[in-house]
């Protein structure tokens, strides 16, 4: 959310990598999308001098930009507020912080194309710390970070630094990786790409990461979203996303997706589970979770650029074998202390009657609190399916991951 007083807008597309609102392909945003109203008035958000005020033209930096104002600040930073409806100042005004320069509108390349129906209004604000006498082509720097470290506005920007946004998130992905496998890297690097680095509207209103739509724990909110047609044209709804109380509930959410799959293929993102980072990016991939070719190497990118490899490492379950009576019954996983395993291998090599609801497992009639489902088999800590089974624990071998159980 950017806020101008009480004013404020959604921000709906991000600075930096970005799914297209056109063509749905991951390229670079040069700003951040904003949606008010359809010919909202749009207010300067730093004073400065008009250098554009009309309909952009191929040759001015402008192209594609519909009804641009142009205001270059003291720093010499040129603002630049698109696809407007109509433009309130003339070139050569002085304008102030809060000053209203246009109506926000859908002109340019939008997916309204200027209808009058304010189909894909919004406004597409950026900010180049070059001004050349094109206007632009010079550098683009977030619009966000720009106005928080000058307008003093940091609890006004939803937009974190990469720095800030991995140190939150990472607990919660290292945590989900030791329970799912899902690798840390990715987790993080997916997040950062759907939610622009934590500063979309749906992350900051919904602590939804990863843009999933319909009701979750907290209930649900409408956004709008970009939907394509078969003939590949595109056009916006509002569309209920699912509201979340934090961050690790958002997570937890998505890796459910890669763990249990699809209605049609419950094992779609199972060579993702456990792989190394490379591998992960590419397999998320070729298993449909993002359609772009570049898809891989946005992810891996990320991953190297902020080394979040090594989140994978603090993740890193190992594994664990379980024996009854001296005889391998089955493996299971050790993180944290704990050896979890299959409920159901284990009770039944126990002698012991299984339920399973679809949520919980029961070994005897009695609930296994700590069972969880992991790509359709229930998991649970050994000793409380041991003990559940009417039988004990005996032995633990920490250097060789050996778990001893017996009949009681």
């Amino acid at each position: 959310m950017i806020k101008w007083g009480d004013y404020d807008f959604t921000v709906t597309s991000p600075f930096g990598s970005r799914r297209d609102p056109i063509n749905g392909k991951t390229s670079e945003h040069t700003g951040i999308d904003l949606v008010k109203a359809h010919k909202a008035p749009i207010f300067a958000f730093m004073a400065g001098e008009v250098v554009h005020a009309r309909m952009g033209q191929s040759g001015t930096g402008f192209g594609n930009f519909g009804n641009v104002v142009a205001v270059k600040d003291q720093r010499g930073a040129l603002h630049c507020y698109a696809h407007l409806d109509s433009c309130s100042v003339s070139v050569g005004q002085r304008v102030k912080a809060g000053q209203e320069i246009g109506k926000q509108g859908n002109t340019g390349r939008t997916n309204g194309n200027g209808a009058a129906n304010g189909k894909g209004s919004h406004l597409h604000y950026e900010v180049r710390l070059k001004a050349a006498p094109s206007y632009g082509f010079g550098s683009h720097t977030d619009p966000e970070m720009y106005l928080a470290k000058y307008l003093d506005q940091g609890k006004g920007t939803s937009k974190m630094k990469p720095t800030d946004f991995i140190a939150k998130i990472a607990p919660a992905a290292v945590e989900d990786m030791k329970k799912t496998g899902v690798p840390a890297s990715l987790t993080i690097a997916q997040a950062a790409i759907e939610s622009g680095w934590g500063g979309s509207g749906l992350t900051t209103q919904a602590n939804n990461l990863f843009g999933v739509k319909g009701s979750g724990p907290a209930g649900s909110v409408k956004m709008p979203t970009t939907e394509y047609r078969p003939d590949g044209t595109s056009y916006q709804i509002l569309a209920n996303f699912r509201v979340y109380h934090n961050w690790a509930e958002s997570i937890e959410d998505h890796s459910k997706l890669l763990v249990n799959g699809t209605t049609d293929d419950p094992k779609r993102y199972h060579k993702v589970l456990n792989a190394d980072y490379k591998t992960a990016c590419v397999e998320v991939w070729k298993a449909e979770y993002a359609t772009e070719p570049d898809y891989p190497k946005l992810l891996i990118d990320i991953i190297e650029q902020h080394k979040l490899q090594k989140y994978d490492q603090m993740g890193r379950i190992e594994k664990a074998t379980i024996e009854l009576n001296g005889k391998k019954v089955c493996e299971g996983t050790f993180a944290n202390g704990l050896v979890t395993a299959p409920v159901r291998v284990i009770a039944e090599a126990l002698g012991a009657k299984v339920g399973y609801d679809g949520k919980k497992a029961t070994v005897n009639g009695k609930t296994i609190v700590g069972s969880q489902t992991l790509g359709g088999t229930a998991y649970a800590p050994v000793r409380e399916v041991v003990e559940a089974a009417g039988s004990r624990v005996t032995s633990w071998d920490g250097k060789e991951r050996k778990v001893g159980i017996t009949f009681n």
